[in-house]
Formats: C-alpha cells, sequence, structure tokens
C-alpha cells in the first residue's frame, strides 16, 4: 500500500499534473478507480494544500443503478469532508437529438458536465479515474478501427484541464490498494455487458492476447502508447514551426500556404500542418481519414490550379495561383437552384453533382436499385411544376417511401442516425415546394414509379470525384 501512494505522489509530480495549491474537481462515479483516485488525493490534501471539490453525473441510463450510485457518491462526500456536487441528465434523450451511439454521446454530455462546472467553480482541473488497463483497452480499440499516430497514443496524461493520475496503475493494482484500504465502491453491472465494443476487447480480446500471445500485454501496449505519444508531440511541435516559414496569410477565414515550401517537407509532416489549420477551421477529427489526407497531398503534389476539396460543407481547399488555400465557405442555408431537368449542375464549394434525364424504357425506372444516390420518379407529376433544389428547413415533412404515412424530415434523419453534424448538409428536390426527394436518402412516396408510369425522371446526385 504504502509503495502504491509513494508511486501516485512521483507520478504526479514528475508528470507535473497536481502543483501546491492546486483546486481541483475530481469525477468519481463510485467506481474503485475514482474511489481510489479520491482516497489518494485526500491523503495529500493537507501537505500539497489541495482544494478538492467531488464532481458526479447520474447519466439516466442505468436506472436504479445509477441512482444507487449517486446516493453513494453523496455519502462518500460527507465522508470524506469534501463539497460535491452532482447533476442528473438525460443521455438517451441527448443521443438521440444528436444521432450518436450511446458511448458517444455520454462522453459528450460527461465533458460538456466537466467543462461548465469548471468555469462555474474557477477550478482550474479535472482529475480523472482512468489508469493502465484503460490505456491498453483505448489503443487496441484505436488500432481496431484504423487509427493513426494520435489514436494509437491513447489516453493522454493530461490533455487541456484534464490530468489522469492513476495512468500509471494497473487494475489488479488499484483493486489491490482498495482492499487494503478496505475502500467501499460499487460495481458497474454494464461493464460485464459484452455488447459493447469497450467490454468486449476487456473480457475477450485482452485476455485472449494474454493467454495465447503475450502476458505482459497490457503493460507493452501501454509503453507504446507512450512511444507514440512522444512521436505525436514532436510531429505537432514540428509542424508547427514548419508551418510558419511557409504561410503567406491567415485569417479567421482563410489561410494561404507557400506551396512551393510545404511541398518540401515530409508527407508526414504535411499532414500535420494540414490537420493542425483545418482543427483551427473548426474541422472535427471525424472529416480527417487517411483517405483525405492522401487527396490533399495529391492535390499539392498535382499543383492543378483551381482544382477544390470540399473537407466539409463550409471548409475547402484549393489550390490557385496564391499557393494552397485553406478557406471557409458559404453554408447549404444560401443554395437556393431551379433545376431544368436534363441538365448537370455542379456545387463546387459543397462537392456535389445534381443530374437528371428522362426514360421511357419501364426496364430502366423499374429496375431495383439499392444505390441511396439515384430515384426514378414519375416525370407526369412533376411536369409543369418549379423544381428547385435546396437544404432542408425545421418544420419540412415528407411521405417516406415505405413508412405508409408522413414525417418531419428532423426526425427521419434522427431515426436513419445521420450524424449531427452532417444534417446540415442534406440536401432536398422539391416540385411546387413539395418534397420529392431527401437527396441520397428516400425518395416521397407520392412520387415514386407505378405501373402506370409512362415516361420517368432519373436524379442523381453525387459527390465530386477526388
Amino acid at each position: 500500500m504504502w509503495q502504491f501512494f509513494k508511486k501516485f505522489k512521483n507520478f504526479a509530480r514528475e508528470r507535473q499534473l497536481i502543483g501546491p495549491g492546486d483546486a481541483l474537481l475530481v469525477a468519481v462515479s463510485g467506481g474503485v478507480d475514482s474511489v481510489v483516485l479520491v482516497d489518494l488525493l485526500r491523503q495529500v490534501q493537507s501537505e500539497w494544500k489541495l482544494r478538492l471539490k467531488i464532481i458526479h453525473l447520474n447519466h439516466g441510463i442505468r436506472g436504479s443503478e445509477a441512482d444507487r450510485d449517486e446516493v453513494f457518491v453523496r455519502s462518500l462526500a460527507k465522508q470524506l469532508q469534501i463539497d460535491v456536487i452532482i447533476e442528473k441528465q438525460d443521455v438517451p434523450a441527448y443521443q438521440e437529438e444528436h444521432g450518436l451511439g450511446l458511448e458517444e454521446a455520454a462522453r459528450e454530455v460527461r465533458y460538456q458536465f466537466y467543462e461548465r462546472i469548471l468555469a462555474e467553480t474557477g477550478f482550474k482541473r479535472v482529475a480523472l479515474g482512468h489508469q493502465k488497463n484503460d490505456q491498453a483497452e483505448t489503443i487496441l480499440a484505436n488500432f481496431l478501427r484504423g487509427a493513426g499516430i494520435s489514436g494509437l497514443s491513447g489516453i493522454p496524461v493530461r490533455r487541456g484541464p484534464f490530468i489522469r493520475p492513476l495512468l500509471w496503475a494497473s487494475r489488479e493494482e488499484i483493486l489491490r490498494y482498495a482492499g487494503e484500504r478496505k475502500l467501499d465502491f460499487n460495481e458497474d453491472t454494464s461493464n460485464a455487458d459484452v455488447g459493447y465494443r469497450r467490454n468486449r476487447i476487456r473480457h475477450e480480446l485482452l485476455p485472449y492476447l494474454e493467454k495465447h500471445f503475450n502476458p505482459e500485454i497490457v503493460e507493452h501496449t501501454s509503453q507504446l502508447g507512450a512511444v507514440f505519444s512522444e512521436v505525436e508531440s514532436f510531429l505537432i511541435a514540428k509542424a508547427r514551426e514548419s508551418a510558419e516559414n511557409c504561410i503567406l496569410l491567415q485569417n479567421q477565414s482563410k489561410i494561404i500556404l507557400d506551396i512551393g515550401k510545404f511541398s518540401k517537407y515530409f508527407n508526414i509532416v504535411k499532414k500535420y500542418i494540414l490537420r493542425d489549420f483545418l482543427q483551427k477551421m473548426g474541422v472535427e477529427s471525424s472529416y480527417l481519414t487517411f483517405k483525405m489526407y492522401e487527396t490533399l497531398l495529391s492535390l499539392v503534389s498535382k499543383g492543378t490550379k483551381g482544382r477544390k476539396i470540399p473537407i466539409t460543407p463550409d471548409v475547402t481547399i484549393l489550390v490557385d495561383h496564391a499557393g494552397l488555400v485553406i478557406q471557409k465557405t458559404q453554408p447549404f442555408q444560401n443554395i437556393l437552384l431551379s433545376i431544368e431537368p436534363g441538365q448537370k449542375y455542379t456545387l463546387e464549394e459543397y462537392g456535389i453533382h445534381f443530374l437528371s434525364r428522362f426514360s421511357s424504357d419501364p426496364r430502366e425506372f423499374h429496375r431495383f436499385t439499392d444505390n441511396p444516390t439515384v430515384e426514378w420518379v414519375d416525370w407526369n407529376l412533376l411536369r409543369g411544376k418549379q423544381l428547385s433544389l435546396r437544404p432542408w428547413r425545421q418544420g419540412d415533412r415528407f411521405f417516406p417511401l415505405g413508412l405508409g404515412g408522413q414525417k418531419k424530415i428532423s426526425d427521419f434523419l434522427i431515426d436513419e442516425k445521420i450524424p449531427f453534424h452532417e444534417r446540415k448538409q442534406v440536401l432536398v428536390f422539391t416540385a411546387n415546394g413539395e418534397i420529392v426527394w431527401v437527396c441520397g436518402f428516400r425518395l416521397d412516396n407520392r412520387f415514386r414509379v407505378t405501373k402506370a408510369t409512362k415516361r420517368s425522371l432519373e436524379l442523381i446526385i453525387d459527390k465530386i470525384g477526388y
């Protein structure tokens, strides 16, 4: 027990996670990791002159078990004589509203809670109970989804105001310490549910790797994360240093780089320069895929002037006479196109082609296809009407093919699990204001082709090829 306590103090000091007089919020779920963390901090509170406050979020997911955890944390805070802030939020409702997975929604709500309490209390840091096994699980999960250096770095010891003073300790060490200290804690039964990807890694993959490949897999995976973390830090610093040498213009809506100087760097440095600038433009990491980086580097190497690559609906990269330009563009809400059948329309800023063509061959428009970017509609139902392409709006309704009734587009996109940040990109094709097609997703039942259809209009929406 003494050795564990000593390792904790040394780790916190060496990594400069906690300093004399710090004001720390301690996130306590009620599980063993967070209970051990707050116990350790309570022991050093006087020596390090710390201000401590416990925070706990009831996610509203696990019913009575979550309420039990809330009662436990309140009692623990009273026992330790530490102030506590407890809130309850409806994560399932947030999940539905934003079209996220449950784990992702819970994480977003949790960190929003942490950041808001930091602002309200004036405290400077949040101590979190992640440990070495969490690190190994995270790195393996990121590896399996094809992550790069950043993902293989795993959980950072420190990120902004968030610190993880137990990241050096294994789950076994923490349980042993809790037993020796006779600490009470709660078990989260959902941790045993292998329906969650994280739990399958914890209960199935890691034990298999330990038994058949490497009994030290947790330790070695954690070490791998530390190596990649150092590489990541170096590349970030190198990219920022290199970027300074090729910036021609930088403001809130546009960055121009000297393409000649930019091209001389190693590809990995170029990628990190682009990542840094794109994130400053508000681009989420989910857009920055391996394929996207390869596309951007190809754009630079070819140097074709006027060629544009849409990153998001409002951020574009192009090459022009000035250099490599990263710029914010106008959002979809400003688009309203009158559509003439048989014509092709290019919305280059947003990376979209829209085209249509007539057919009087039933073999074409009665042919089944599961391609969501192509639909056939009965031309007789569109003839003489004003045809338009525009973004969907709040309150828009249509009759989705196959659902047998009317539905708000907002509800339809939630049901289809379209990520929140992608919904504003969705366009609708209309006839005299009536929605014919939620482009790329679902046809309106009223305009479908039937056995009586003599002439059809094929509608196609496609991304501009890279």
